[in-house]
């Protein structure tokens, strides 16, 4: 069975932000093979992802992301 997970990355500062969330932090196991879709663009992130996501978020904004547990 595939695991999903949606995350929400918010940036409430002042400036653009990176934001980064473990997967610790979303209850996934650390070593866990992951996939990402870009929800607001559709586009699937076909950099490696190991053991975090992470985005560079403006100011009073927010990345959302499908994660897809292999």
């Amino acid at each position: 069975m595939l695991e999903q997970v949606v995350v929400l990355l918010l940036n409430t500062g002042n400036s653009t932000q990176q934001i980064q969330a473990s997967w610790e932090d979303i209850g996934l196991e650390a070593g866990a093979s992951v996939t990402a879709t870009d929800l607001w663009t559709g586009h699937d992130i076909t950099t490696p992802l190991s053991g975090s996501i992470s985005a560079g978020v403006d100011t009073h904004d927010c990345a959302v992301f499908r994660l897809s547990v292999k």
